[in-house]
């Protein structure tokens, strides 16, 4: 349809681009003139430049000639100076070499005879010719150093003659000597002849004339090729200039026929004939019914009819050619020489007039106002126009001819015509608001506004210009149209800001000006306006018309008596009806347990209707003389509108606080168990309204929420309306509701939520704009997604500028249910029909229960492994990363957990609360890895730190996908398996080579590696601050190593824990939790949603509403991908069907070779890792423990690198126990160990171990020796130390081994420690018996007697040749010419040592005999114990101290304890071994069942081997022995 705006926009296009055309030709003309002008100037500019740059060649060839020459000049005074100095320096050099070779040929006949013989040879081999000074200086620089090395060698000792004859006269270095003599002084003479002749200083002059004669050769070369250079380019440029010329009249001549093109192709569509015929047809119709009512709402194509407006086209062209084709266009539709078009305003079109009263006159446009509004009456639908007239300065007398029909119909004038300043703001500002409202509501099918403002823009404040500026350029989407009378702003008197809004707002209106009718710059035709008389008669007919509809209209209004007028046939209104009658069926009185079944409607009250609602449709037939009135039932319609408003007064609260409880009633025993949920704000009597459902709420708070806080209601709304924005796109084909949804998905059907707000406004504390918009957001879209609102609007509440500002709207949106009660009686208020609600059955403590039941019996309705699963086990690859299945998304599509190798989604992190779901995760994540990939493919890391709580099923299965299955919480034991991690990423960085990532190795180098799946759970422990600190950061720093590099050699870390707080306190690096992109949500705290997804965490945190095993998931949070909802598969009891299912069908497989369980409560058996057979190596491995890591068993091979005292303690009795025992079995199982064991224990006659003693002493009788008292304790002391002693002389390595244990209970060996005096013999009576065998040490030969002679000359003395002859040799004065010239190097100076006489051997040390035997002494045995303990180690004699009473340590030498470098404690207090052991690191906490080693730097943690019984040891001893 034809729109003004269309119309103008035509006219002013056309004009536009045909004046444009005309312009674009003129253009055309004058740049073609210009270019020919600028083609010329380019052609002399360039022909300058080549004249100047010949000239500049010229320039340059003169300054080159008179260099050269004077460069000449200068080089040749060079050269004779230079000749000079080399004469001078030469003569120097050539007297010196005479010089020494005078000096030997008279003092050395050695040389003269090899002189005489082999001269003439060497002459003539060294004979040359030099070319230059340069040559000649280098040689005698040769020869000069050759002479100081001669007389450097010579002197060196200061060796007269005789000497020289008897060390080199038979030697070839003699020979070599005179030959470098007899060529120095050959080369120097060669020199002196070669300087002699002056033939450099000739060549130098002739190389310098042939430079100067080329160099000026070349200047006048490059002089000449300018020339020529300047002629071919004056030449080219003068024919380029012609083809440019010509080229640009022809580009001239093709854009000037292209212009024409266009422009024909222009002016046919300029005039589209379509809308000219159309706009002549409307004129026609707009003529015809102007001055009637539209009272059967006709659809008239324009809501007023303003007049015609007519455009000359023939003005304003120049070009010939565009005349003609504009004449011949037009000329068969216009009217002489213009055309006509019709000037409405047409619903929802952008169009706004203003009418300039200043150009126009007063009266004139007054009179056009009044046009304005009966052509609004006369043309809009009857009763569907409302006008708002703002006239502050003749107070409405504006419109005076309308006063009438503002008086019988006020609501057609918003009751009330505008007059003073503030009403006018803030009618203005309502209308701003509203509009916007509805932008926001997308709500567009508005019945039309007209905003007409007299006066404008004197009467109107600032804030008023600023908010009908954004009505005139929003307001037709909401078919709101200004007119605005009065006269473009002044530039004196008047605000500047107000002006320039002023003339923003002008700018958006089609202006009316001038005497003879302008519209926006063309002339315009008005039709009269009607007699006072027909003004009248149409008035009063308007208002009986109005009237007569408007009843008609209210019963209508009934959602029941809209569906049957809606009827077009009487036989589908009978069949309607009868439909809507077998509806009133009571409510279920049960709940509903089909899980999947949800209600498409609740019936809410019968309602008693007029059946003359039914006149003039074709539902009238169902009227009958004896029917007055119909029964409808009245529903909460899930699929329609189910939103209400109950309206309570003080009449009505009892009333409706009954009604909203049996809705609620309904409500819940309408939707499947778990799938329907109540929000009850109840804040203004805290609850009050609910109390009836306190029981029920308190023991099902995620199905019945009671909200008191109001506080929380923000929050509350807040995450309703995002979990509508949520759903936005979550429907697929065929789904535009959430009952299509959960109908088509039932196994991940969505739960519906009713929202009911008690004594409404006073829930929103404050009037919070927020709270208000987003309750609007939820009534106008919640339906779709399954929220519905029932609002109890207590109108006791409701404050004046809270009903303007803030509920503005909120009533449309119910779409006229509203409830009211009066006088005993419920109806509903927009249609007054009665309603009778209809009674609901109250929650009693026994439907608790059963609810109760039923909600475990839905929790089992889930996603079951085969609904996700593939069909074929094991047969996923990992080319291009992992994908899990774990449960199943929006549509029931299968939801992956993908790690890639490439992209960041390498880890993930999972957070649950308690029953969140978080053990059905992992466990799913497991089971469906190890289903879909085959061993070689994936394998698993299984760390349960919640001590095996989720993970202890699978050590009852053979299962070759995991490497590692932790059961404990044991740090420890973690750090093992990142640290065989580590070491396995450092081999697989070493095999990839050039190879980027595992894909990329797996894809291209024809091997395959499996990917790794970290799955920790309870990850926090890793961090514990109960850690050592130094093992802790040993985890954060692989962690962190890992976490960042692992992802491309294919480990994907899966860490689970409870909380976010307990996450954000934890002592990692920084990022490492932003490595994990992949996140999971499981019924956790709102603030812990926020931490997992970020920015996304509202979203999530709206989500996670769902039935049981529903999750939130983001597959990337790094890139920021959207959050999935889904259900994860519960596998349950049949975990163990699928475990067994795996281990049959891998039986084939092997297990991993290092597969690894650990677990506290697995106990190691000591005679397990005993060897078969008693063992005779040389150093004795105890066999003590397991150690908690992935590693072999915790063994402690006792050699005398090191000091193995090893000292046992702990406040847990058992394990220093079963630590002894497992020490002296190791001990015993070597055959040449001998062992010597203190218990205090037997010293204070407990028996509690006597039994394993007599075991031991009965099989290793000659080797195992208890002490039981005092006197033994100083005998086998002393025994021990006499063998020490012994291995002083002759050392053995069979080992001896002192246990002491229960050392607290050994008084005697605590004086030792105290250094008390304790005589050997005030404790023995008798003398020690004497050995069995002596060990004696065969002598050690003196390191000079095993001295070889270096020097075959050492014995041979000519020092008394030094002393005849050192006076005799006279030393040569050094003349050196060469010290003043600059060489390349200067060679070092020769080194002059100062020579050592040589020194007469040895004579060889004579055998050392044996040491006799000493005499008995009365040893101090706390020395003897001081001496083993500090240095016994080292000839094999070992003390191992045992005690439950660490803090009696305190008590003991210190620095005897420090003899002690091995130590293994348990369950003991930190403080209190730092008096003594220093540098170890103890948990605070170690578990019942481990012991920390420590030796030196080395911290470990085991468990200790649980030693036999008596009667088991027995057996096995027997049977081994």
């Amino acid at each position: 349809m034809v729109q003004t705006t269309e119309i103008l926009k035509i006219l002013h296009g056309m004009q536009h681009d045909l004046q444009a055309i005309d312009q674009k030709h003129t253009l055309l003309l004058s740049h073609t003139k210009a270019q020919k002008e600028k083609a010329d100037q380019d052609l002399t500019a360039e022909i300058a430049a080549q004249e100047q740059a010949l000239k500049k060649a010229e320039t340059c060839l003169i300054q080159t000639r008179i260099q050269i020459q004077q460069d000449s000049d200068k080089q040749r005074e060079q050269f004779y100076e230079q000749a000079r100095q080399e004469a001078v320096l030469m003569s120097s050099v050539i007297e010196c070499l005479e010089e020494r070779h005078i000096y030997l040929k008279t003092n050395d006949k050695y040389f003269r005879k090899y002189h005489t013989k082999m001269a003439p040879t060497l002459q003539q081999k060294i004979e040359a010719a030099y070319q230059d000074v340069d040559d000649i200086l280098q040689e005698a620089k040769s020869v000069y150093d050759m002479h100081e090395t001669y007389f450097s060698t010579t002197g060196k000792y200061r060796l007269p003659v005789i000497i020289n004859g008897l060390n080199y006269m038979l030697s070839s270095k003699r020979k070599e000597l005179y030959r470098t003599l007899i060529e120095c002084y050959s080369r120097a003479i060669c020199l002196k002849e070669q300087l002699e002749k002056n033939e450099f200083l000739e060549r130098s002059f002739q190389k310098l004339n042939q430079d100067c004669q080329m160099q000026l050769q070349q200047a006048e070369q490059q002089y000449h090729a300018a020339e020529i250079r300047k002629e071919q380019a004056v030449n080219r440029l003068q024919k380029e200039t012609v083809e440019k010329k010509e080229a640009i009249q022809q580009q001239f001549q093709d854009a000037e026929l292209q212009l024409k093109k266009s422009t024909m192709s222009l002016v046919q569509n300029a005039m589209p004939w379509e809308t000219f015929l159309e706009a002549a047809k409307l004129m026609v119709t707009y003529l015809r019914h102007y001055g009637k009512i539209n009272s059967n709402h006709q659809d008239l194509s324009g809501l007023l009819f303003l007049g015609m407006a007519e455009y000359h086209y023939g003005d304003g062209i120049t070009w010939d050619f565009l005349k003609k084709a504009v004449h011949d266009r037009f000329k068969k539709v216009a009217v002489k020489d213009f055309i006509r078009m019709p000037i409405t305003i047409r619903e929802m079109e952008q169009v706004h007039f203003f009418v300039d009263a200043a150009s126009m006159g007063a009266d004139r446009a007054e009179q056009f106002m009044h046009q304005i509004l009966f052509s609004a009456f006369s043309f809009a639908p009857l009763g569907e126009i409302t006008c708002n007239i703002m006239d502050k300065l003749k107070f409405g007398n504006h419109i005076k001819p309308f006063f009438n029909l503002k008086e019988q119909l006020p609501e057609l004038f918003h009751h009330q015509i505008f007059t003073e300043y503030r009403e006018i703001e803030n009618r203005i500002c309502e209308i701003n608001n509203d509009m916007m409202n509805d932008l926001y509501a997308n709500k567009a099918e508005n019945p039309p506004l007209f905003l007409v403002l007299f006066d404008f823009p004197d009467t109107y404040n600032e804030n008023t210009l600023l908010n009908l500026k954004n009505i005139l350029e929003n307001g037709h989407k909401c078919n709101i149209h200004v007119i605005l009378h009065g006269s473009r702003p002044k530039e004196e008197g008047y605000k500047k800001e107000s002006n320039k809004l002023a003339n923003e707002i002008l700018s958006l209106c089609v202006p009316i000006s001038q005497k003879e009718w302008n519209c926006d710059g063309f002339p315009m035709t008005v039709p009269p306006f009607p007699t006072a008389k027909q003004l009248k008669l149409f008035q009063e007919t308007y208002v009986q018309d109005y009237r007569a509809n408007q009843n008609s209209r209210n019963l209508q209004k009934f959602p029941r008596i809209q569906e049957l007028r809606a009827c077009s046939q009487p036989e589908a209104a009978e069949q309607l009806l009868q439909q809507m009658e077998n509806q009133f069926d009571a409510p279920c009185s049960d709940w509903n347990t089909t899980i999947t079944q949800f209600p498409n409607a609740i019936p809410f009250a019968i309602a008693s209707v007029p059946s003359m609602a039914l006149s003039g449709t074709a539902a009238s037939a169902l009227i009958h003389s004896n029917r007055p009135e119909i029964k409808l039932p009245y529903e909460m319609n899930f699929r329609k509108q189910a939103n209400f408003i109950l309206h309570v007064d003080d009449q009505s609260e009892a009333f409706m606080q009954q009604l909203s409880a049996q809705i609620i009633c309904n409500y819940l025993r309408a939707f499947p168990v778990s799938k329907g949920r109540v929000v009850a704000i109840d804040c203004k009597k805290a609850g009050g309204n609910t109390v009836a459902f306190q029981a029920f709420s308190l023991k099902f708070p995620e199905v019945l929420e009671r909200v008191t806080d109001h506080q929380a209601v923000s929050k509350i709304l807040k995450n309703l309306a995002a979990q509508i924005v949520s759903w936005g796109t979550k429907f697929k084909d065929g789904e535009n509701h959430i009952l299509d949804y959960n109908q088509k998905h039932p196994k991940i059907s969505e739960i519906c939520t009713l929202l009911m707000i008690y004594n409404f406004p006073a829930a929103f504390e404050g009037y919070s704009k927020e709270n208000f918009s987003y309750l609007k957001q939820i009534i106008e879209n919640g339906n779709k997604y399954g929220i519905y609102t029932v609002l109890s609007y207590d109108h006791r509440c409701v404050e004046k500028d809270a009903d303007s500002e803030n509920l503005a709207g909120i009533f449309e949106l119910f779409h006229g249910n509203e409830i009211a009660y009066s006088d005993g009686t419920c109806y509903h208020k927009p249609s007054h029909c009665v309603l009778h609600p209809v009674a609901g059955n109250a929650i009693t403590e026994k439907d608790c229960e059963l609810f109760e039941s039923y909600q475990k019996q839905s929790e089992q309705v889930g996603i079951s492994p085969e609904d996700i699963l593939d069909q074929k086990r094991f047969q996923r690859s990992n080319l291009t990363g992992i994908s899990i299945p774990i449960g199943i998304g929006t549509g029931e599509k299968i939801v992956d957990l993908k790690l890639s190798a490439r992209d960041t989604n390498v880890h993930a992190l999972i957070l649950g609360g308690t029953r969140g779901g978080k053990s059905v995760l992992l466990n799913t994540i497991i089971m469906n890895a190890m289903l879909c990939y085959a061993p070689e493919e994936l394998q698993l890391y299984l760390l349960d730190f919640k001590d095996g709580v989720e993970f202890e099923l699978y050590r009852h299965y053979r299962l070759p996908h995991i490497r590692v299955l932790g059961l404990a919480s044991q740090p420890e034991f973690g750090k093992s398996i990142l640290e065989s991690l580590m070491k396995d990423m450092e081999q697989r960085s070493e095999i990839f080579g050039t190879y980027t990532n595992i894909d990329d190795y797996n894809h291209n180098s024809g091997k395959k590696l499996p990917h790794f799946l970290i799955i920790i759970d309870e990850f926090q422990s890793f961090y514990s601050n109960d850690i050592p600190t130094k093992c802790r950061n040993a985890i954060v720093s692989m962690t962190h190593e890992l976490l960042a590099k692992g992802g491309a050699f294919g480990y994907h870390f899966i860490m689970a824990s409870q909380k976010s707080a307990t996450v954000r306190s934890l002592q990692m690096q920084a990022g490492d939790i932003d490595l994990m992109t992949v996140r999971f949500g499981l019924k956790c705290l709102e603030n812990d949603y926020e931490f997992l997804f970020k920015e996304l965490g509202n979203d999530a945190y709206q989500k996670r509403i769902g039935p049981p095993g529903t999750a939130i998931m983001n597959p990337n949070i790094a890139e920021g991908k959207s959050n999935e909802k889904l259900r994860v598969a519960f596998f349950g009891k049949r975990r163990n069907e699928f475990l067994q299912e795996i281990q049959d069908d891998l039986q084939q497989v092997p297990m991993y070779k290092n597969y690894t369980i650990f677990s506290m409560s697995d106990h190691s058996n000591t005679l397990d890792y005993l060897s078969p057979a008693l063992r005779d190596s040389k150093w004795v491995e105890m066999q003590l423990a397991l150690p908690v890591k992935v590693a072999d068993p915790f063994v402690i091979e006792m050699n005398r690198k090191n000091n193995h005292n090893l000292l046992i303690g702990g406040t847990d009795e058992e394990l220093p126990d079963n630590l002894v025992k497992n020490y002296l079995l190791s001990a015993l199982w070597n055959r040449t160990a001998t062992v010597y064991c203190i218990d205090g224990e037997i010293l204070i006659e407990e028996n509690r171990n006597r039994l394993f003693y007599q075991v031991l002493k009965r099989h290793f009788s000659k080797r195992f020796y208890l002490v039981e008292s005092d006197a033994e304790i100083v005998s086998f002391l002393v025994q021990v130390y006499e063998i020490y002693q012994q291995r002083k002389r002759k050392n053995t390595t069979d080992p001896i081994f002192v246990v002491v244990k229960n050392v607290q209970n050994v008084q005697l060996v605590k004086k030792m420690f105290e250094r008390d005096r304790i005589l050997m013999n005030d404790y023995l009576d008798e003398e020690m018996p004497a050995e069995a065998e002596t060990e004696v040490s065969e002598p050690i030969p003196s390191a000079e007697a095993l001295k070889e002679e270096a020097d075959q000359f050492a014995a041979v003395d000519l020092s008394f040749l030094l002393k005849k002859t050192a006076a005799n040799l006279p030393e040569p004065e050094s003349k050196n010419p060469f010290a003043t010239l600059r060489w390349d190097s200067t060679p070092p100076e020769a080194p002059k040592p100062t020579p050592e006489p040589p020194v007469a051997p040895k004579p060889a040390p004579k055998p050392v005999p044996p040491a006799p035997k000493a005499a008995p002494v009365n040893y101090d045995v706390s020395k003897i114990l001081e001496e083993l303990l500090k240095e016994g180690t080292m000839r094999s004699v070992y003390f191992l101290f045992a005690t439950s009473e660490v803090k009696r340590l305190k008590e003991m030498n210190g620095s005897l304890l420090k003899a002690f470098e091995e130590h293994l404690l348990s369950v003991v207090n930190a403080e209190e071994l730092q008096f003594t052991f220093d540098g170890m690191e103890v948990s605070k906490n170690l578990p019942k069942g481990i012991a920390q080693y420590h030796h030196i730097n080395e911290n470990e943690q085991i468990r200790p081997h649980v030693p036999p019984e008596p009667q088991e040891l027995e057996q096995f001893l027997s049977k081994n022995l």
